[in-house]
């Protein structure tokens, strides 16, 4: 209560439940003009109730924000103001027991960067003067909340309500607007709590890929190997085929899991099973002579000087006819 002589008598009321207020203790005299605060004439400026931005309370030196209300006369003048108070510390206490994610923390900043709530308690600093004010999130102590607060800076136009802020995910909630309070919540989780699982599993399945390909290139080399080498035995055969030698063993080609290579390996049996038969009627010499000029066979000759060499075996006949076919 204001003195007419000056200064002001402080009143402590104390009210338990279902009954009156009491009075607590005698009032205390002061030389605080609450007329003079910011809070009483933005109050009697208006009608209306009215919400005050984070300040350092005079009586206590804490920070803090009030809802202010005028108590006119009949005849509209201002007679005192009501005004309820609310120390931050409250709110930075229940913000510390909200739990997002593994390290995500919530903050409760004003529209011009008052820190209003910070679940650490940080809500003070100190001004160009030295003396204690509240806290900016602005260049804030906690790199959280000055990274938070600058990527909402720079969305806020966009009305972005999630966005990504240097290695932090951010979450922006304006206040309802029934409550007429021009605050917003901050709730800031670092991205490696959301992309963690993603990162290591992502690791994972790289590893897994090229272990996969390591064991696939390795796989698909010893495949090749195996069918190769069967074609280089095939191919060897092929060879001595050409040169009519058809007596001489190289290596044994082996079933292929290739149904191609074991159809080829097939084809040269035959082709040696077909010369053989062929050799047993013209002299192999001359088959050779043949495959080795590349020259096709065909019908005619040519002239060339030989000598031939006739002979006979005495009785050969009639030894014969008293023989069997074989």
């Amino acid at each position: 209560r204001v003195q007419p002589e000056g200064g002001t008598l402080m009143y402590t009321y104390k009210r338990e439940p279902n009954r009156d207020w009491t009075l607590v203790g005698e009032p205390t005299k002061g030389d605080y003009d609450p007329r003079t605060r910011p809070w009483y004439k933005k109050a009697a400026e208006s009608r209306d109730g009215q919400w005050v931005e984070p300040f350092l309370f005079a009586t206590t030196g804490v920070p803090g924000f009030m809802y202010v209300k005028a108590q006119r006369n009949a005849a509209g003048e201002v007679v005192g103001v009501w005004a309820v108070e609310h120390e931050v510390s409250h709110l930075s206490q229940f913000l510390s027991k909200v739990k997002v994610g593994e390290r995500g923390q919530v903050f409760v900043v004003t529209s011009s960067g008052l820190v209003v709530g910070h679940p650490g308690g940080q809500t003070t600093r100190e001004d160009a003067d030295g003396k204690a004010a509240v806290a900016v999130a602005q260049g804030h102590s906690d790199t959280m909340l000055a990274t938070a607060w600058a990527g909402l800076s720079k969305n806020e136009s966009s009305g972005a309500a999630s966005f990504s802020s240097g290695p932090y995910l951010v979450m922006a909630q304006q206040f309802p607007a029934e409550t007429s309070i021009d605050w917003r919540v901050l709730v800031v989780v670092p991205e490696d709590d959301f992309f963690s699982d993603v990162h290591s599993q992502a690791i994972v399945t790289l590893v897994v890929g090229m272990l996969a390909a390591i064991l696939a290139a390795f796989l698909g080399a010893l495949f090749a190997s195996r069918v190769s080498s069967n074609l280089r035995r095939i191919a060897g055969q092929l060879d001595r085929i050409g040169q009519f030698d058809l007596d001489t063993k190289g290596p044994e080609v082996g079933n292929s899991v290739v149904r191609e290579v074991n159809e080829m390996r097939d084809t040269a049996e035959r082709m040696k099973s077909s010369l053989r038969s062929f050799g047993k009627f013209v002299p192999k010499d001359v088959v050779r002579e043949l495959l080795l000029s590349g020259a096709e066979a065909e019908l005619g000759g040519r002239r060339a000087n030989l000598t031939v060499l006739f002979s006979d075996i005495v009785g050969f006949t009639s030894v014969a006819e008293s023989l069997d076919p074989d």
